[in-house]
Formats: C-alpha cells, sequence, structure tokens
C-alpha cells in the first residue's frame, strides 16, 4: 500500500487498520524486546515502561490521522472499530515476535519468569505460603506452563480486549476539534 492510497477518502476502515496495525505491532514488538532485555539493563526496564504507557497516545496518533485523512467524516463507531483493528493487527505482528524469540532464541523465558515470580512471592512473608506460590512452583515442576504459541495467544488476546477498552474514549479524543 503507498502513501497515494492512505490519504484517499474511499480508504476501507480494515486497509487503515491493518497499515497502522503494522507499524503498531512493531511497536509493540519493540516494547516485548525491550521487557525481556530488561533483566540485563535498567534503561531497557524504564524504556520498556515509557512505551507501555505511551501506547495509548500512540494509537491516539493514528486515530486521528485516520479521521482527518477522511476529511473528518468518519463516526466515533467506525474510528472505535479501526482502533480495534488496529490492536488487533498489533498484537497479530507482535505475538509472531513473541513465538519466535521464545520459541527459537530463549526457550527457557517462560519457566526463567515462572521462576523469577516463586522467588519474589517467597520473600513477601504474606505470600510466601500462599496457595499461589504452591500452585506456580507445582506447575514449574510437572511442565505444565504454557507452550509459546499458547502465550503468544494469550497475550494477543489480552491486548486485543485491553485495546478495544482503550480505543473507546480515544475514538471520542480522535474526533474533538476537527474542521470539516
Amino acid at each position: 500500500m503507498n502513501e497515494e492510497d492512505i490519504n484517499t477518502p474511499s480508504t476501507s476502515p480494515v486497509q487503515l487498520a491493518a497499515n497502522y496495525g503494522l507499524w503498531f505491532g512493531l511497536y509493540l514488538s519493540g516494547m516485548f524486546l525491550m521487557f525481556v532485555g530488561s533483566d540485563s539493563s535498567a534503561l531497557m526496564s524504564l524504556l520498556s515502561l515509557a512505551m507501555l504507557m505511551l501506547c495509548p497516545l500512540v494509537v491516539l496518533r493514528m486515530l486521528r490521522g485516520a479521521y482527518v485523512r477522511n476529511m473528518a467524516s468518519t463516526d466515533f463507531m467506525r474510528l472505535w472499530s479501526i482502533g480495534v483493528m488496529i490492536f488487533f493487527f498489533g498484537s497479530l505482528i507482535c505475538a509472531l515476535v513473541t513465538v519466535v524469540w521464545i520459541q527459537f532464541l530463549h526457550p527457557d523465558f517462560l519457566y526463567e519468569k515462572a521462576q523469577e515470580a516463586v522467588d519474589v512471592y517467597r520473600t513477601v512473608p504474606e505470600m510466601a505460603g500462599s496457595d499461589v506460590v504452591h500452585a506456580l512452583q507445582s506447575a514449574i515442576d510437572k511442565g505444565e506452563l504454557p507452550t509459546p504459541i499458547e502465550f503468544a495467544v494469550q497475550m494477543g488476546w489480552t491486548t486485543v480486549l485491553l485495546g478495544s477498552v482503550i480505543s473507546l474514549p480515544l475514538a471520542f479524543l480522535a474526533r474533538l476539534r476537527a474542521k470539516r
């Protein structure tokens, strides 16, 4: 898709969302990679947190661009659906990056993170003997943690669900103060 196609008012909402979703997927993938690298660098941890906090602003900018490109005539529901689809397409790309990372580059990632969580819970007196700690340790010991694909699918659905909730007010904000 070239720039001229995006700027035409007849561009469908799915085409706009797919185009923005590609960029948002790269953004989410970068955020995931910053998160997994945060063990070795405090700066990566801060960057991943900042990227997480800026996600709504990134999507708001995309929705505003979609609204303005369509000559400020996109209704609220269509803009909201574009936002949901941006999160959907973006989460597909991030899920692919996640599966490749966990499956091929760092196969023990999920087990290491689960064990770190158990170790942290055990340092908290109120949580040390809780059912959560026992259940998580049992899942680790029995090899019952999710596979990389299961983890990526769950992460993707969570992203889409949260994206649908976040896109609702963003669709309203994207329509403010536009000249028709």
